[in-house]
């Protein structure tokens, strides 16, 4: 838990840059952190949005009674229950709604819940891949009802469209890990990982373009 916590705006030279992007300012012994809530890529909220979330979590984790900083999704629930909760606006509360929502994400959740084992056959020699059976791709049709789809793992091979989604949700992925084992570094458990995220670096410094490289 934090011994010394508050959040306020984010300055730049002594300005505010959004009345809505907030941090929490913690500090344990020598160290100080500075953390700005920003949305996930892909999240459907906004950095905004994530401003408001986040430090509200954060606040309800320290609150509990019992296992501090342990959130339970029905602690949630229950807080954004209330009209004044900032949680509240983020939450469906027309029942029929809230149903078709669920019933939306039991879908998505069908659709990842099972793998495929594919053997490919090249020149005698097999090689088997463990792959999700559907992926979430953005449709080809960009008048379609909806902003992703789920589609079979080997048509999502096929199709260039889809195989250039893949490769930047791929990169996004990547990115977050990148960051989370950054975090973590210096924790022994994370020191194992060493080896692997300096052979990334490496790859990552040589694929770049050579003006990317210059500056």
């Amino acid at each position: 838990m934090p011994v010394n916590a508050w959040h306020g705006q984010v300055l730049s030279g002594g300005e505010a840059v959004s009345p809505l992007l907030f941090f929490s300012f913690q500090r344990k012994g020598n160290t100080v952190e500075e953390r700005i809530f920003r949305a996930h890529k892909g999240s459907p909220f906004t950095d905004a949005q994530a401003a408001i979330i986040g430090p509200e979590l954060y606040r309800l984790a320290e609150a509990q009674a019992v296992n501090a900083d342990e959130l339970p999704t029905a602690v949630i629930v229950e807080e954004a229950k209330r009209e004044t909760s900032p949680l509240h606006p983020f939450f469906t509360w027309n029942v029929e709604q809230a149903a078709q929502e669920r019933w939306a994400e039991q879908a998505r959740a069908i659709a990842r819940s099972f793998q495929v084992e594919i053997v490919r056959v090249d020149s005698g020699r097999p090689t088997t891949y463990l792959v999700s059976g559907m992926v979430s791709v953005k449709p080809k049709d960009e008048d379609a009802p909806t902003a992703h789809v789920y589609v079979p793992i080997a048509t999502a091979a096929a199709e260039p469209q889809y195989v250039e989604q893949m490769a930047r949700q791929l990169l996004a992925s990547y990115i977050q890990l990148r960051e989370k084992y950054a975090y973590f570094a210096d924790r022994p458990a994370f020191r194992r990982f060493a080896h692997v995220f300096k052979a990334t670096a490496a790859l990552e410094a040589a694929a770049k373009p050579p003006t990317e490289k210059a500056s």
